[in-house]
This record gives structure tokens, sequence and C-alpha cells, in this order.
């Protein structure tokens, strides 16, 4: 793409620039307006005139600068959201992707920026969550949500996507591998800390990837660490993380048991008592 310094400066410099691109504004009005001091908001500004994307203009009588965004900032402005516009039934395209990426995790770039790519970000992936996840770098973000290695102003916005997109991908046996080895182990070692906030979404993500899976061994794996929340002497079988273990675990045995019932209904053998099952296996994975 192109512009790429230019577009981390905007990046950086997200509020003052979307500010001005409103109003021309004085030195004293704008940093009132950003809540920034003005030797902090003078030196800013002198960088982005260096730059090329504010000008300013002087008052005929009067010591005041009044400053303004360019007509390249706007071009540079458009550039940027042109990432998060995809075209009419189009999915995302790969530099769409990794400019995404790189305002998500550049600690550089403003936390409003940041924050407004990461909901666009989150919705392409419920959109699109099979070619979102294909590319590495995405997998490694979310990776880094699930160790919690990213501010809270972008994670707190893709953990509600990840889960959609694991339970999503959960059913394709090419991604098998990538949730046994990478994903798993991470949310496995999650439900074991202390911050109960970060439990309650490790057993929630486990819980949907497993409900979801065609996978035996994952399901089998995920059943066995959900009973042994459960059973551990520190759950509290009234507390959240208790309640939250027991409803995937019951969810996910009766998912099992329904399709086992299924089948056994079209035996005369088992007929009767299968259907028994499933008339109560109904209520548990169909309430009304």
């Amino acid at each position: 793409m192109k512009n790429d310094e230019s577009i981390m400066l905007i990046g950086r410099y997200w509020e003052i620039l979307t500010k001005l691109s409103g109003r021309k504004y004085n030195l004293s009005q704008l940093a009132r307006e950003l809540g920034k001091s003005p030797s902090l908001l003078t030196r800013q500004l002198k960088r982005l005139v260096e730059k090329g994307l504010v000008g300013y203009e002087k008052e005929r009588e009067g010591r005041h600068k009044y400053y303004y965004i360019t007509d390249y900032a706007n071009v540079v402005l458009k550039e940027i959201m042109s990432i998060v516009e995809l075209k009419p039934k189009g999915k995302p395209e790969e530099w769409q992707i990794e400019n995404f990426l790189n305002i998500l995790e550049s600690e550089n770039s403003s936390v409003t920026l940041r924050e407004f790519f990461a909901e666009s970000f989150a919705s392409m992936c419920r959109e699109y969550p099979l070619e979102v996840i294909s590319y590495p770098r995405v997998r490694k973000l979310f990776e880094k949500v699930l160790k919690d290695e990213l501010d809270d102003c972008v994670a707190g916005k893709l953990k509600v996507c990840v889960p959609f997109v694991l339970r999503y991908v959960s059913r394709y046996m090419n991604w098998f591998e990538w949730l046994d080895r990478k994903v798993y182990p991470l949310l496995e070692r999650n439900v074991e800390v202390s911050d109960e906030q970060t439990r309650l979404f490790a057993i929630k993500v486990i819980g949907e990837i497993a409900v979801n899976s065609i996978d035996p061994f994952l399901k089998s794996k995920v059943e066995k660490k959900l009973l042994e929340i459960w059973y551990s002497p520190d759950t509290d079988p009234n507390g959240d993380v208790g309640v939250e273990a027991l409803k995937w675990f019951v969810l996910l045995s009766s998912r099992w048991l329904f399709d086992d019932a299924k089948a056994r209904v079209k035996d005369d053998r088992y007929k009767a008592k299968a259907e028994l099952l499933l008339e109560m296996l109904k209520g548990i994975l169909m309430p009304k």
C-alpha cells in the first residue's frame, strides 16, 4: 500500500487529524478540544506539517496560526478507510488483512483508531471466518488474544469474535491440528489461572469448540477437562466457573447421547428407550 509512513503517522495522530478534518483550529483551541498541553501539541503539529499532512495559515492581524488538514492527508485518510471497506459481495483481500494487522499490532497508533479497526476486523471475522483465519498472521493474532498479550482496547473487541471463528473452523478437518496443538493448550492453561474472567472465557471457548467440532479426540479431551474443573475442590458448584463448566459438559455429553439415540431409534430393539431419551435430551439441547 502506498504512503505507508504517512499512514503510520496518521495512525499515531488520529485524534488531531480527524479533529482538523472538520474545521480549522488555532493551537489553544485544538489543545483545549483534545485535552493536550500546548507544548506537546506544538511538537506534534510541527511533525505533521513537515510531513505534509497538516498546513496552517496566519491571521492577517494577530499572532495565531490556524491549522488545517491538507489534501494529501485527505487522500491518505481515504486509503486508511478503504482498508475496512469490502467490495460488494467481495471477500477480504490480502492487502486489507495485512494493513488491519499492522494497525492493530502497532503500539504507536492511537487508541481510538485501533478500537475502530478492531471492531471492523471483528465484523470481517464473523462474516468471513475461513478466509480470515487462513492467514498465518491472523492465527498468531488470535493466539496473542488467548495469551492476553494485547492491550485491553484491542483484546476486548477481538474476544467477541474469537469464539465465533474458532467454533466455525472446528467443523473442518484441516484446522484440527492448529486447534489441537496451538489453541487448546493456551485455553487449557487459562482455565488454571486465578483470574476468574480469564477462566470463564477459556471454558466458554473450549466448550464451543468441542460442541461444534467433528474431532472425537478433541471432544473427549475437553469433556475430561470440564469434568476435572467441576470436581476440583477449588470449584464452587454454585459459582460462575462451576456453573459454566457443568453447562458445557452436560451440553457436550448430551450432544453425543442425542446422536447415539437418533441412530438407535431405527433399531426396533432400542426404539422405545431411544425415543424416551431423545425427548429428555431435546429439553437440554433445544430449550424453549
